[in-house]
């Protein structure tokens, strides 16, 4: 693109694997330039819960519960809540 322009992507993930699509963030975020170029990320997961960076899972999420229920529990790089 022409300098100053920024261009704008949309990847929509096939994957409903949390570690997957996780692994994916992280590869684009640490191979990508996002100086002039704007990018979306659109992925939905089978049941899982992700907690943030700094979280402790035992806190955070029933631990037992998820792995009787097969609920897969993943720590995503970025800080925040824990969503499910």
């Amino acid at each position: 693109p022409p300098e100053g322009e920024v261009t704008k992507s949309v990847f929509m993930s096939q994957s409903t694997d949390i570690y997957t699509n996780l692994a994916l963030e992280d590869w684009m975020y640490r191979n990508m330039d996002f100086s002039n170029h704007h990018v979306m990320m659109v992925w939905r997961n089978e049941p899982c819960v992700v907690i943030g960076r700094h979280q402790n899972p035992w806190l955070e999420a029933n631990v037992p519960y998820l792995a009787e229920k097969e609920i897969a529990l993943a720590r995503r790089n970025s800080g925040g809540g824990t969503v499910y």
